[in-house]
């Protein structure tokens, strides 16, 4: 179904309609309870309670997020008035002040209109094809090490904590590949506290900056970070190294603009933050998933000999279509970042209401990724649906959101999947992995989301592991 012809969530763009707009106090919703609003129901499972809403009220409603009165949107129509912003009523920047803008602060997440683009225009050719070849390159001997230690020496079954361990792979692959640097040593382990910190820091209840506390930690990790860039940007100028870090000290735009100091430091912890953290959980989904369907792994697994080769090239990324629709569709079942936030600069009107300037406006892919009149059974794990006769993504532009859309979608969305791909593969030729078949991904969405048992699964080394 073409999603914009739905009546259920058509949408008028931001405009003075002719027909005055209702006022901001008559809009539909659920404020919940006093001063925690509908905090602990979203950190409960955001999805079930946009849904609810939804269903209740329609594509615009209201509700509070702890002290601080939201509007949230619901389906593509409702998503991309907001995320295309054609009217730049909408900041990026002051929607995610509260969230994470002392951790982030500078980061391209927080920039908006033409500094945002200008940054954009520069930052790209970090994720040029030439410079992504490198990475790709360079990841894939540290996939392979790292792989080799997920069991015990001398075991060759055991049932880990995935999670975490996919979170601490990643980990180990970023700092090499964004910052040059080896993981092992004094150095590598003091860039591992501090990137660990610093998003472990997200998720903090209380956003004090308290020595010992989690935000203060994450703080601290944010300064050792900026001083760690800030000593080292004129010599990665000077050098002809291919890690993220370096490519940013030498970028520039077509026109000969470069990023000044400040501007590298904010945009590297960023960036490290947003490639860790989306692909973690987009990883955890498509494990699950391949644990739970012995058969998908299998034809995965079989693709993957095909191939003939244990380390993908950056060539070989697109030999492997069944991995496309397999990681698409994890990004659909669960969207790495499910919320989206956004603040009116100005008063404006958004499906016949009034919204005054200064109002978080909250838009959730998680949900318009679940939507039952634009995802044929959409609580179903299919990556058919993304076959060429099918795509059902495409039934409305914005009816597929897992990097976001308009002008600040994902600049590093290929290298979230190229990363993805290359440790999939190498995964499947090492091990198999199984879950119980009953066995459920329960979220915790306190911050990212991330599987509350730290979802065990049991791998076992397989013959064609090196």
């Amino acid at each position: 179904m073409n999603a914009s012809a739905c009546p259920a969530h058509r949408i008028e763009q931001t405009a003075v309609p002719e027909i005055p707009a209702k006022p901001f106090e008559t809009m539909p919703g659920d404020l919940g309870l006093p001063f925690f609003g509908s905090t602990l129901s979203y950190y409960r499972d955001p999805n079930a309670l946009f849904d609810r809403m939804y269903r209740q009220y329609g594509s615009v409603w209201r509700s509070r997020f702890l002290w601080m009165d939201y509007v949230a949107v619901c389906g593509p129509d409702a998503d991309e008035l907001v995320l295309m912003n054609r009217d730049k009523f909408f900041s990026n920047r002051e929607g995610y002040e509260f969230p994470v803008g002392e951790l982030f602060r500078g980061g391209l997440m927080l920039r908006d209109f033409e500094e945002h683009r200008e940054h954009r225009l520069i930052m790209q050719v970090a994720f040029n094809r030439e410079p992504m070849r490198q990475y790709t390159q360079n990841m894939n001997p540290d996939i392979r090490a790292i792989l080799r230690g997920w069991l015990p020496r001398y075991r060759n079954s055991a049932t880990i904590a995935f999670y975490l361990k996919i979170k601490a792979t990643l980990l180990r692959l970023a700092v090499p590949v964004f910052v040059g640097e080896r993981p092992g040593g004094k150095l590598g382990r003091q860039l591992n506290r501090a990137i660990t910190d610093v998003v472990n820091a997200t998720g903090a209840f209380l956003r004090v900056d308290l020595p010992g506390s989690k935000y203060g930690r994450g703080m601290a990790g944010r300064r050792f970070l900026e001083n760690y860039f800030r000593m080292r940007i004129e010599e990665r100028r000077r050098s002809d190294k291919q890690d993220m870090f370096s490519q940013l000290c030498r970028a520039a735009s077509d026109e000969g603009k470069r990023l000044t100091d400040d501007d590298i430091v904010d945009h590297m912890i960023f960036l490290i933050f947003a490639a860790h953290d989306t692909n973690t959980i987009a990883l955890t989904t498509t494990f699950y998933q391949l644990g739970k369907n012995q058969a998908l792994q299998k034809s995965l697994r079989e693709e993957s000999l095909a191939l003939g080769k244990r380390m993908l090239d950056y060539d070989d990324l697109d030999k492997l279509p069944s991995f496309d629709k397999v990681f698409a569709e994890a990004l659909r079942w669960v969207a790495p970042v499910p919320t989206l936030f956004r603040k009116t600069l100005n008063d404006c009107v958004v499906g016949g209401y009034e919204i005054p300037k200064g109002t978080m406006v909250l838009v959730n892919p998680q949900h318009t990724h679940r939507m039952d009149d634009v995802w044929k059974c959409p609580a179903k794990f299919d990556p058919e649906r993304f076959n060429p006769d099918r795509r059902e993504d495409l039934a409305h532009k914005f009816a597929y959101l897992p990097f976001g859309g308009g002008v600040h979608k994902c600049l590093g969305r290929h290298f979230a999947e190229n990363q993805a791909k290359a440790l999939i593969h190498q995964a499947l030729l090492s091990y198999k992995w199984w879950l119980d078949p009953d066995a459920k991904l329960d979220l915790d969405y306190s911050s990212m989301p991330k599987p509350k048992d730290g979802l065990p699964i049991k791998f076992t080394r397989l013959a064609t592991a090196d």
